[in-house]
């Protein structure tokens, strides 16, 4: 019972979400926080960096960093 309102709640909204969603307004903020997320990864790595080449020249040898991108969101429980 609760998936079929679920589902007649948004059928019902569907054009209007998507419309607002669609608004020029929306995609700015999503450009701005792209590049806001864009300089925060850019700092964060090139600290890294810097943190291998000052290890490299202190012990001889760089650590191999790897890292994953996903879509997983964050959460707690």
């Amino acid at each position: 019972m609760a998936i079929q309102r679920h589902v007649a709640v948004t059928l019902a909204t569907w054009d209007a979400v998507w419309g607002e969603y669609l608004h020029p307004k929306w995609a700015e903020q999503r450009m701005r926080l792209y590049g806001a997320q864009e300089k925060v990864l850019g700092r964060y790595f090139k600290q890294l960096e810097e943190a291998a080449m000052v290890s490299q020249q202190r012990w001889g040898t760089r650590k191999q960093l790897v890292v994953f991108f996903d879509n997983a969101g964050i959460g707690t429980r």
